[in-house]
């Protein structure tokens, strides 16, 4: 089918968390910048506007008035506290955009919509997935220039072949899978994952399954915790990512150790950096200690 509108990549992440004020405290420790809005009945309706380079997020709590009554109180309590309820895709045309999910028959842009926001004039719309999800998307046009933030966002399932074949239904593309013993799979020690890179346009998804073998994987644990179809992890795009790393140490901010340092050692970046591959090549990479937990 035809693609009639071309995804630029994510424009913002909606986070959902239990108190807008203590958690926004938190990210600004972290660099991001409260973004001001045109006046306070904004952050009531739209939630807290975050920014960091590129990388734009709304906090949302139970009193956010742009969800029904009740939703993120029920979200907070499914799927755990400081998780992604939204991720808002950037596109050229939301027209576009509307008549190719009238044509696929498979999703819906939701009909109502909004023309300014926090980070400023737009118009943008949900669409509801024909899958169970645990987030929802969202499509946003608008008029400004757009800068890469997040380069893509990890998505945690329990059935990685159903949904590599729902989002190529949508028109992606796999662009990286590992391909060592068995196609898809990355393997530990101890456990494993399969991952499969998907792309259209700057849209870019990486979902993982988790294989369990000594130990259960993380990921069945994090399906298990959050729910199907939830966002693991959002990866933000660094220039020069040891020393944004260094800076975060020099804070405060926990990493998840890729080494281990012996006794004589402090915590430095080589403990923390590790090196990847994805579609273009090497890359270096690290991962944050999860800002709050979900209890089983």
């Amino acid at each position: 089918m035809k693609q009639l509108f071309t995804p630029l990549g994510i424009d913002h992440l909606t986070v959902a968390c239990n108190n807008n004020e203590f958690w926004s405290a938190r990210l600004e420790r972290l660099g991001f910048i409260r973004v001001c809005a045109k006046n306070s009945e904004y952050d009531t309706f739209f939630g807290v506007g975050l920014q960091l380079n590129n990388t734009c997020i709304f906090l949302v709590d139970p009193k956010t008035k742009r969800f029904e009554m009740g939703y993120i109180k029920t979200f907070l309590r499914t799927c755990g506290n400081m998780q992604v309820a939204e991720v808002a895709i950037r596109v050229d045309s939301i027209r576009q955009a509307n008549e190719e999910c009238s044509e696929r028959n498979m999703y819906s842009l939701v009909p109502h919509c909004y023309f300014e926001d926090t980070f400023g004039d737009c118009i943008a719309a949900p669409f509801s997935f024909s899958a169970h999800s645990t987030f929802q998307y969202t499509v946003v046009e608008r008029h400004r220039p757009f800068g890469q933030g997040i380069d893509h966002i990890a998505i945690a399932v329990d059935d990685i072949s159903r949904w590599v074949t729902h989002y190529k239904l949508w028109g992606f593309e796999t662009v990286y899978t590992p391909r060592e013993k068995e196609e898809g799979l990355v393997e530990g020690k101890r456990s494993a994952m399969k991952t499969y890179a998907l792309r259209r346009g700057g849209w870019t998804v990486a979902l993982v399954e988790g294989v369990n073998q000594r130990r259960r994987s993380q990921i069945t644990t994090y399906v298990n915790l959050h729910g199907e179809h939830s966002a693991h992890h959002a990866a933000l795009l660094f220039t020069n990512l040891p020393c944004v790393v260094a800076s975060y140490v020099h804070a405060g901010v926990g990493f998840r150790l890729h080494k281990i340092p012996s006794p004589d050692e402090t915590v430095g970046i080589e403990h923390i950096l590790h090196g990847g591959k994805d579609d273009k090549g090497d890359l270096l990479q690290c991962f944050t200690k999860p800002f709050a937990r979900k209890q089983g």
